[in-house]
């Protein structure tokens, strides 16, 4: 936060009993983990909801200036004072980037891939126009994995003579 606010910004929005330094106990030198760890659970709300873990993210440069800029504003609005207008104008970007990520608007970060399979995989289909299911994933012959959620293979069916 000191990046974002100046070391004498974070002092003054910090030394509650205006002695002109933090002390080393109590609430005062708790004020900036805290408004960091809230930060961090705003910004998990979105990043749980896409492609990637919270673990692969951990170090990731755009997280830690998104945590860093979330931060900063929930330590100016810790007594009740105003947020600078650029950093609230950051604040409202990096808000309005994890609701697209959330939403699937954007589908990646700077500087990383989504968790789960990223190599490309084949698929074989087979076209059959009489059959009730006209398209059929053929596992045996078939590389990678599909989506969870979608059914893996149908139940054969008898074959069916539409000859006239």
């Amino acid at each position: 936060m000191k990046d974002i606010l100046s070391d004498n910004g974070v002092l003054v929005r910090t030394d509650d009993d205006e002695s002109g330094s933090v002390a080393g106990t109590g609430t005062e030198s708790t004020v900036q983990a805290n408004a960091v760890d809230r930060a961090a659970s705003k910004m998990n709300l979105y990043l749980e909801q896409t492609a990637y873990t919270l673990v692969s993210l951990a170090n990731n440069a755009w997280c830690k200036w998104c945590n860093a800029t979330i931060a900063a504003v929930e330590f100016c609005k810790r007594r009740g004072n105003p947020v600078p207008q650029p950093l609230m104008d950051d604040f409202n970007w990096y808000i309005e980037m994890l609701m697209q990520l959330a939403r699937g608007v954007l589908s990646a970060i700077p500087g990383t891939n989504p968790a789960g399979e990223s190599s490309p995989t084949v698929t074989n289909h087979t076209t059959e126009p009489y059959k009730h299911m006209p398209v059929r994933r053929r596992p045996h012959i078939s590389t990678g994995k599909q989506p969870d959620g979608h059914r893996l293979s149908w139940p054969e069916e008898p074959r069916r003579d539409y000859s006239i």
